[in-house]
């Protein structure tokens, strides 16, 4: 598992391109921020919906 401060976590998850375009159209905030929880989970992150 990572231990790396959360935005560097986000950021990491954000260079995805795949991500980035699933982001872009999420129909809304709490759908984005589903889609980046369960990417970090992918990656071993562990911070949940709630930590946002």
């Amino acid at each position: 598992m990572e231990n790396k401060p959360i935005l560097h976590q986000i950021k990491e998850l954000l260079q995805n391109a795949q991500l980035q375009q699933q982001i872009k159209a999420a129909a809304n905030q709490t759908e984005a921020i589903k889609l980046i929880a369960i990417a970090s989970a992918e990656k071993g992150y562990n911070f949940t919906v709630e930590a946002f």
